[in-house]
């Protein structure tokens, strides 16, 4: 346990959101309440939310912002989103006005829609945009997603032309909000959209929601979809879950996707198991892969909750390099607390060899109840958050060891006829490209997006011990405005193979890497977060 969190007004409680981490390996994320009085909706304790900065070691703890909720603020924040130059950019679920009526009781302020912050690293904040509801805005807004040029992309849970929440585009100054899609819920589209954003390299969006996509499961209100909106405006539904014993229901996190455009998510219920209450209808959730076209489905995992499976995932999924997948569950675990504390899985990409690495054991000594997504420093070793638990029972931020996380991709699918090797990010400003190999590469070109050589960005070789690729270049969108940056390095031919050792992007978010001709099957946010 890294940090624990109190009931004051000096500290944050309840975080409810995943980390980031800056290349020193600071760790920066928000918690739903605390840092002074005031909000109350939703969550334990007083305060409208902190963010925080934390060393990777513990030992050193800072309130960036503690927000105010009301008119000039929000409250209740979401994870965090940086650019290259080390802003902050992020969502509260509350605040910014007096509409929506969700407000906690007295002597809370009326929460308002939500807005979307920017935070300097001078410490400089600024409100980017109020949501107002419906009918012409969205309300209760998802965490974010950005492209190559900063503009933001996100969902909301409410709000809307038929209040079911809407995916907009918001520039990185707070100009220029559109939506560009309202969801109707029913039979044939979803309904609150709860997760972020992801997108491919042909800058489409999916995306899950929380109900809709029928009209006879989950008490009616379907259970929820996965869905595509690409980047001409076509909005499809890949995906409609029914729930029971079959399938999940009603999911609550991001996608992940492979080399190949699968995509990977977790639902929240369904699975059929009783361990988890609710009754055999709702079940403990599953783990499931979906082709990028939406015809082939597949269940890898059913959660089963107890003291021997975790149940409830409402955090994201990660992957390392051999495309194992990892995540966490609100319960089960079968140590302390009510249904159990939680736990930290892995999980095969194929749905075998599924492992508990962690059950919580909750207040005071261990956290409780992740609800949050991990992140992977370049040991492998795992960073978390809990809603519960620590000292005070306000949460925690956890590191985990251990794992078995794969930070290097396995060299046994390599050879010498591999003449490039792609980097892609689905968001964030790259400012530098930066990586190694156990051997010299002569490389003949670099390109971005396919276009002309990007001279600025071509050295005579790669060699062991590390290179850095940079130039203004590299800071710029391709003209097209893809939400995705795809470099590609070709290499001379007949040069030995190598391993790759420690891709990264400075100034990047959501980092994939793979080499043409591999057999590289894998999801692909085995790396996020942002290098200042």
């Amino acid at each position: 346990m890294l940090h624990s969190f109190n009931l004051s007004v000096s500290d944050g409680t309840f975080p409810s959101a995943g980390l980031i981490a800056d290349s020193s390996g600071n760790l920066y994320g928000t918690t739903f309440n605390g840092g002074g009085s005031g909000c109350g909706f939703l969550g334990p304790g007083p305060g409208c939310g902190v963010a925080f900065k934390l060393s990777p070691d513990g030992t050193s703890y800072k309130v960036l912002h503690a927000f105010a909720g009301g008119a000039s603020d929000g409250g209740g924040p979401g994870k965090l989103l940086a650019d290259g130059s080390g802003n902050l950019y992020g969502t509260t679920f509350e605040g910014g006005g007096t509409g929506c009526g969700l407000g906690g009781p007295p002597p809370g302020p009326p929460p308002g829609c939500g807005v979307v912050f920017k935070l300097s690293p001078e410490g400089t904040y600024k409100v980017l945009h109020s949501f107002g509801g419906s009918p012409s805005d969205g309300a209760s807004p998802s965490n974010l997603l950005a492209d190559g040029s900063g503009n933001l992309y996100g969902t909301t849970a409410n709000g809307g032309a038929s209040g079911r929440g809407v995916v907009f585009k918001l520039l990185p100054d707070g100009s220029s909000y559109k939506i560009l899609h309202s969801f109707a819920g029913g039979a044939s589209d979803g309904s609150a959209p709860i997760g972020a954003l992801f997108a491919d390299s042909n800058g489409n969006l999916y995306g899950t929601t929380l109900g809709g996509g029928g009209t006879t499961g989950c008490f009616g209100q379907g259970c929820g979809v996965v869905f595509k909106l690409s980047a001409d405006g076509t909005y499809k539904v890949l995906h409609s879950f029914t729930g029971g014993a079959s399938d999940g229901a009603n999911p609550v996190a991001n996608l992940i996707a492979d080399s190949s455009g699968n995509l990977f998510g977790t639902t929240l219920g369904g699975g059929g198991s009783t361990s988890c209450g609710g009754g055999a209808t709702s079940g403990c959730g599953v783990v499931f892969k979906l082709s990028p076209d939406g015809t082939s489905y597949k269940v890898l995992h059913f959660f089963t909750g107890g003291a021997s499976d975790g149940g409830l995932p409402l955090g994201n999924l990660i992957a390392d390099n051999s495309g194992n997948l990892y995540g966490t569950t609100d319960l089960g675990g079968g140590i302390g607390c009510a249904g159990g504390c939680g736990t930290v899985f892995k999980l095969a990409p194929d749905g075998t060899s599924y492992k508990v690495l962690h059950s919580f054991a909750g207040f005071p000594s261990d956290g409780a109840n992740p609800i949050t997504d991990l992140i992977a420093d370049s040991s492998g070793n795992l960073y978390g958050t809990t809603g519960g638990g620590g000292g005070a029972d306000s949460g925690t931020v956890f590191k985990l060891t251990g794992t078995g996380f794969v930070t290097t991709p396995p060299c046994s699918s390599r050879d010498a006829t591999l003449t490039n090797l792609h980097f892609i990010t689905t968001g964030g400003l790259v400012t530098e490209v930066t990586f190694d190999f156990s051997s010299p590469r002569t490389m003949s070109s670099i390109k971005r997006n396919s276009s002309t050589n990007i001279s600025s960005l071509t050295p005579p070789s790669i060699v062991a011990g590390g290179h850095s690729a940079t130039g203004g270049d590299a800071k710029k969108a391709d003209a097209t405005k893809k939400a995705s940056f795809l470099l590609e390095i070709d290499f001379a031919s007949g040069t030995p193979s190598a391993c790759l050792i420690d891709p990264h992007l400075k100034g990047g978010h959501h980092l994939h890497h793979y080499e043409s001709g591999a057999s590289n099957d894998q999801p692909s946010e085995a790396t996020e977060g942002f290098e200042f």
